[in-house]
């Protein structure tokens, strides 16, 4: 009644916006905890099973090595020997074993025989120093790179690397 003896209009009340209410701001943070678990949670998993196939693929390397430890007792003659490595990987898919190098070193970690010659001597360095330091994983460039290795009879190391990056 005084508003209108003054004639002054009454006060507007002011209609809440969704976005100003307390259960819309609780809704965000909860939302965004849960998001943020969730995260944290695909994260971790992502790693795990990254990590999983990665020894998986070592697994698979160190077979492949010790194969080739086998037939270097079976094949005694340098350049046959040599020949079988180049072969053996000229049959590696891309698909499967993306970036494949072999190499055998000697005692002092020299490089007897390798599997090509389109490999980089950088790569071919970064190889003998993972097999010396026993290492399952090495950076050549920007590259990563999985190792594995296996003793032969005749004192020699076979090696194994291939391109952890998916293909």
């Amino acid at each position: 009644m005084l508003h209108q003896i003054a004639r002054t209009p009454p006060p507007l009340r002011r209609v809440p916006r969704f976005w100003d209410t307390l259960a819309f701001r609780i809704g965000v943070l909860v939302n965004l905890a849960v998001l943020l678990v969730l995260g944290i949670a695909a994260l971790l998993g992502y790693r795990q099973e990254r990590n999983w196939l990665l020894a998986a693929e070592v697994e698979r390397l160190k077979e492949e090595a010790k194969i080739i430890a086998v037939a270097r007792a079976r094949i005694p003659d340098q350049e046959d020997f040599e020949s079988f490595l180049d072969e053996f990987c000229h049959q590696m898919s891309v698909a499967v074993s993306p970036a494949h190098h072999i190499i055998a070193l000697d005692e002092h970690g020299q490089i007897l025989f390798k599997a090509h010659a389109r490999a980089k001597a950088t790569l071919e360095a970064e190889m003998v120093r993972a097999a010396r330091d026993e290492t399952q994983q090495f950076t050549s460039g920007a590259e990563g790179f999985i190792i594995a290795t296996a003793p032969t009879s005749g004192r020699l190391m076979i090696a194994v690397a291939q391109s952890a990056k998916p293909r």
